[in-house]
C-alpha cells in the first residue's frame, strides 16, 4: 500500500475516535444541563416570597435554556467538512460520512489520499485542541529505519490490522535508496509502515 494510503488511513480513523470522544463529551454535558438535581440550590424552596431560589418561573426559564455550546458547533463542523468530502466521492447519504469515506481510501490516487490525510489530520486537531488532555501515542519500541531515532509511535486507532507506526522525529523518505524499508517509497513523504511490516522488518534484523 502507498504511503499516501497508509497515512489517509491512520487519520481517518485517529479522526473516527476524536469525534467519538467529542460526541461523548458532548452527551455528558448535555446531561448536567438537563438535569434539574444538579440545577438546584441546596436553599431551594426557602425564598419563594420573594422569587430567587423558591421562585418555580425562574425555574423553568433555567431548566428551558440551554447554553450555546461551542463543541456542537465543532462538531456539526467536522461532520459538514467530511461530508462535503465523501459528496465528492459517492452519491449524496444520509450514512455518516466516515462510514462512506473508509472503504473508498484505498482506491484514491496517492495525491488525493494525500489531500484527504491532511483534512482528516487537520479536523482531529480541532478537536483535540477543544477537549481536554487530548490522547497520546503509544511508544513503538526499536529505532527508525529511516532516520535512526528512537521516536517510533503506535497509532491504534481503528482495526487492528491497519494499525500504523511512524517516526516521532518527522523524518521523510528520501525516495530510492531510503533506508526507511517502506515497501514502497515516496520522496517527501512522513515515514510510515504497517505494524505488521515493521514487527517483521525488526525481527529479521535481530536475527
Amino acid at each position: 500500500m502507498h504511503p499516501h494510503h497508509l497515512h489517509a488511513h491512520t487519520t481517518a480513523h485517529t479522526l473516527d475516535t476524536a469525534r467519538r470522544r467529542l460526541a461523548r463529551t458532548i452527551a455528558t454535558r448535555r446531561q448536567v444541563v438537563d438535569q434539574p438535581d444538579g440545577l438546584r440550590s441546596s436553599t431551594l424552596g426557602r425564598r419563594s416570597s420573594l422569587g430567587g431560589h423558591g421562585d418555580p418561573v425562574g425555574t423553568i426559564a433555567l431548566l428551558g435554556t440551554r447554553e450555546h455550546d461551542p463543541l456542537a458547533d465543532l462538531a456539526q463542523f467536522v461532520g459538514d467538512r467530511l461530508a462535503a468530502i465523501a459528496d465528492q466521492l459517492t452519491p449524496p447519504s444520509p450514512i455518516d460520512p466516515m462510514t462512506r469515506l473508509l472503504p473508498l481510501l484505498p482506491r484514491l490516487q496517492p495525491r488525493a489520499a494525500n489531500v484527504a490525510a491532511r483534512c482528516f489530520r487537520m479536523l482531529t486537531g480541532r478537536i483535540d485542541a477543544a477537549l481536554p488532555a487530548p490522547p497520546r501515542l503509544t511508544a513503538w519500541p526499536g529505532d527508525c529505519p529511516g532516520c535512526g531515532v528512537r521516536l517510533l509511535q503506535l497509532h491504534d486507532a481503528g482495526p487492528r490490522d491497519h494499525w500504523t507506526v511512524t517516526c516521532g522525529a518527522g523524518c521523510t523518505c528520501t525516495g530510492d535508496g531510503c533506508p526507511c524499508q517502506m515497501p514502497i517509497r515516496a520522496q517527501g513523504v512522513t515515514h510510515i509502515w504497517l505494524r505488521t511490516t515493521l514487527t517483521a522488518t525488526t525481527d529479521r534484523k535481530a536475527a
